[in-house]
């Protein structure tokens, strides 16, 4: 019977029990998912090292592997938006999926990571503390970067309206900002990984408008695969 390993992207029964549920039974594979003490809580991260060791002993010898980048480069979906890793380190985790194929080279890795959601709400609910008082400011704001840099809208224009939400948002846009670029500095590197390494890889965008961070983002990292003719990955909103 063939063994496939899952790493959920958290702890939510959606992503971490249905699967192994819906598994059972089925004659041909079985599961192997880290155990629930691994995983974090909202908010809290997973145990990066428990996460680690489980799949170093669970690859060895499987036949596939599902993936979240997210679990594993930053301990799940909540804590990519909260975290306070280097690139450095964010970087080493992404070269880890390397290890594990190097040590099994018939591993089958399907793979998925998240460009960075911005809500266009004031909640703090699964974002940074201060995305309650500044939540929508900060979303207006990467509208309005968008909108000039596609030259909807003129350079007063876009100083004016920026210094009125700037108001509201202080240093907080900087905090955002310096998260949105590390996470999008895994990305190319994890497209990379396309080429001797992952034998899928889908990369939605989480909760995307149109126009804003999340789609400047998704178009900055497009345009870089396409430039060093990598694979396009799989990519859809939602």
């Amino acid at each position: 019977m063939k063994k496939i390993v899952f790493l959920p992207l958290d702890e939510r029964p959606c992503n971490f029990s249905f699967a192994a549920r819906m598994s059972e039974g089925n004659g041909e594979f079985t599961l192997v998912v880290p155990p629930r003490s691994a995983l974090g809580s909202k908010k809290t991260p997973s145990d990066h090292g428990e996460i680690e060791r489980f799949l170093e002993s669970s690859c060895k010898e499987a036949y596939a592997l599902v993936l979240s980048f997210d679990q594993l480069l930053y301990g799940g979906i909540v804590p990519s938006r909260l975290h306070h890793l280097d690139e450095e380190e964010i970087l080493r985790r992404v070269g880890f999926v390397q290890k594990l194929k190097r040590e099994n080279e018939n591993l089958h890795i399907y793979a998925y990571a998240l460009v960075m959601r911005c809500p266009r709400y004031s909640s703090d609910d699964e974002e940074p503390n201060y995305y309650a008082t500044c939540g929508k400011e900060i979303f207006l704001s990467g509208q309005l970067e968008h909108r000039r840099r596609r030259g909807l809208i003129g350079e007063e224009e876009y100083a004016s309206r920026m210094k009125e939400l700037q108001s509201a948002m202080g240093e907080n846009l900087s905090d955002y900002l310096s998260r949105r670029k590390k996470n999008l500095s895994a990305l190319l590197p994890i497209a990379r990984l396309q080429k001797g390494v992952l034998d899928v890889l889908v990369i939605p965008q989480d909760d995307s408008a149109p126009l804003g961070y999340t789609a400047l983002d998704r178009e900055t990292l497009f345009s870089a695969i396409e430039k060093e003719h990598l694979p396009r990955p799989l990519n859809y909103p939602g």
